[in-house]
């Protein structure tokens, strides 16, 4: 079974994604490391990031997996798992990664609108949607890891809406 970790950067994508394919015993697919490896048509100079081909990443993917990345959701999984963080929360996390302001305010913005689950329900996959703002990194990947074993769908458990309106 493929599963897709995704969410904005700062979530916490690659630690639960290692985490829950070391407990399923499945093969962890870094997704960003394979755009950054080739599978790119390019590189956007005003994001400073490789443009990635996603038929390209769609190549050689392992049946029982684990995918990491903000993209994975694309890739054709069985299951997405779209992790969630408050924008304010997120935007401490980015801030000590030493990522620039303009950088921070788009994804703490893209977070708050909720991009990430948006694209990962116009898929085929079931979505599953998790805040990992208070959780520890265990208690995330058992309710993920319960989820897609019960095949609980869930999605619209995560709202900030309440930060966008303090911000309008």
């Amino acid at each position: 079974m493929r599963i897709a970790v995704t969410g904005t950067p700062g979530v916490g994508k690659t630690t639960v994604a290692r985490r829950l394919a070391d407990e399923r015993g499945v093969s962890y697919v870094d997704i960003t490391r394979r755009v950054r490896e080739g599978a790119s048509k390019g590189y956007d100079e005003e994001r400073q990031a490789p443009v990635a081909d996603v038929d390209a990443l769609r190549d050689d993917l392992p049946e029982d997996a684990v995918f990491d990345g903000h993209l994975s959701h694309r890739l054709e999984p069985g299951f997405t798992v779209v992790l969630r963080c408050e924008p304010d929360v997120l935007r401490s996390r980015l801030e000590e990664r030493g990522w620039g302001d303009e950088k921070i305010d788009e994804n703490a913005e893209a977070e708050a609108l909720d991009v990430t689950t948006a694209e990962a329900l116009d898929t085929e996959a079931p979505v599953f949607e998790f805040d990992t703002t208070e959780p520890t990194v265990e208690e995330t990947v058992e309710r993920v890891a319960r989820a897609v074993e019960e095949r609980d769908e869930r999605t619209g458990v995560v709202d900030w809406s309440a930060y966008v309106e303090g911000r309008v």
